[in-house]
C-alpha cells in the first residue's frame, strides 16, 4: 500500500487558541485540525490551505506567514502529515473575526455523501492534546515554542 501525504493548518488566534473541527460521524471526542491528502502535483502548503478552505470556509490566499512543521508520521507507518503553523498575529491581512465556519466538501457519496466536519472550537492548546490525533499532538510543542518567540 502507498504511503498517504497529508498537509493541514494549525490555526491560532491572537488568544492563542487553536481551531480544531469535529468529523461528521466520529465519536464526540475525536476531533483534528483541517486536512486532508495532497493531491497529484500538489505542492504541500497548497493542499493546506486547499482542506482548509473546503474543511472550515476559511481562506487564507491573504495569509502572509505560513510556518512549516516537522512531518510526522501515523504510527501505522502509512499515513504521514506535514503541518502548517498560521498565527493570527503573524496575518494582518486575514480577519479571523469575520470567519464562517462551515464544511465546504462532503464525503464520497459511496460513503455517504455527508459533510466531512460538523462542528467547529477555538480551544487552548493544552485542550487540544486531550482531543487531537497523536500525530497532531506531536506537533503542540513546537508550536507552543514559536507563540512564546513573539
Amino acid at each position: 500500500m502507498a504511503k498517504v501525504l497529508a498537509a493541514g493548518i494549525f490555526l491560532v488566534n491572537k488568544e492563542n487558541q487553536i481551531l480544531i473541527c469535529h468529523p461528521t460521524n466520529h465519536p464526540s471526542d475525536v476531533w483534528s485540525i483541517p486536512k486532508g491528502k495532497i493531491e497529484k502535483d500538489e505542492e504541500p502548503l497548497d493542499a493546506a490551505i486547499r482542506e482548509t478552505y473546503e474543511e472550515t470556509n476559511i481562506d487564507l490566499k491573504e495569509a502572509t506567514s505560513f510556518t512549516p512543521l516537522e512531518m510526522q508520521t501515523y504510527s501505522h507507518k502509512k499515513k504521514s502529515l506535514l503541518g502548517f503553523l498560521v498565527l493570527e498575529t503573524e496575518n494582518p491581512k486575514v480577519d479571523f473575526d469575520s470567519f464562517e465556519l462551515k464544511c465546504n466538501s462532503n464525503v464520497p457519496k459511496a460513503r455517504g455523501g455527508f459533510p466531512e466536519m460538523d462542528d467547529y472550537v477555538w480551544v487552548d492548546i493544552e485542550i487540544a492534546r486531550d482531543l487531537l490525533h497523536p500525530t497532531q499532538v506531536a506537533s503542540l510543542d513546537k508550536i507552543e515554542e514559536l507563540i512564546e518567540k513573539e
